[in-house]
């Protein structure tokens, strides 16, 4: 949606939800696979952004190039 925003795509793509039973992988797959970020910040007092601003900044320098 944010890509259409800024002009960089015409329409939004359709998304279709599917369970991990539905992708099929060699891998297994942990049922939450975020990132723990609590070490950084602990240790050297970084916080990490929210994940749609680095978004908007990279589709930022997308347009301008």
């Amino acid at each position: 949606k944010e890509a259409q925003i800024q002009g960089l795509i015409k329409t939004v793509p359709r998304l279709k939800a599917i369970s991990t039973e539905e992708y099929p992988t060699p891998a297994t797959r942990p049922a939450n696979s975020a990132l723990d970020c609590s070490k950084i910040a602990e240790v050297f007092g970084i916080q990490q952004p929210d994940w749609r601003i680095g978004l908007n900044d990279i589709l930022k320098g997308w347009k301008k190039s």
